[in-house]
């Protein structure tokens, strides 16, 4: 599949290059996981457990540092 505009496949396997600012990206395929846990375990806030659903989406290797984000 084309990549999106303004990514270019990186110098290692996995990796891809923001064009714009030259900062490494990573691909994480979607799915499906598990989000929260049975009533009465950890933060109530997160039961019942429910399936959550993403898009594969690309994230940063590295954090973003202020002089990067200006």
């Amino acid at each position: 599949l084309p990549l999106p505009a303004g990514l270019a496949f990186g110098a290692e396997p996995g990796t891809y290059v923001n064009l714009r600012d030259g900062s490494c990206l990573l691909f994480v395929p979607g799915g499906a996981f598990l989000r929260g846990g049975r009533p009465g375990e950890g933060d109530p806030w997160e039961s019942p457990a429910r399936s959550i659903e993403l898009s594969p989406y690309f994230i940063g290797r590295e954090e973003v540092t202020v002089a990067r984000f200006r």
